[in-house]
């Protein structure tokens, strides 16, 4: 599984866009929208959260690149506590 996050995009001057995927998992997302910059991308990166969020709970497990060493959540993104 490979995560990605775009370049936020100006739409308006209200508005702003950023893409999202999850290769090998949700590799088709909509641009997720904010009202700028900032909170277009992280609204992407929650999402993304709480996709392998949904993945783990379901019984899915993360692991290091190229090991079978798991991985949790938190190595991925900090703010999150380790469960």
């Amino acid at each position: 599984m490979k995560l990605r996050l775009g370049n936020p995009y100006e739409i308006s001057a209200e508005e702003w866009a950023c893409a999202v995927a999850i290769e090998g998992l949700r590799e088709q997302l909509p641009d997720i929208h904010g009202i700028d910059a900032w909170q277009a991308l992280q609204l992407a990166q929650n999402l993304q959260v709480q996709l392998l969020r949904h993945f783990v709970d379901d019984g899915g497990k993360l692991a290091w690149p190229g090991s079978l060493e798991p991985m949790e959540l938190g190595d991925l993104f900090p703010s999150l506590p380790h469960r």
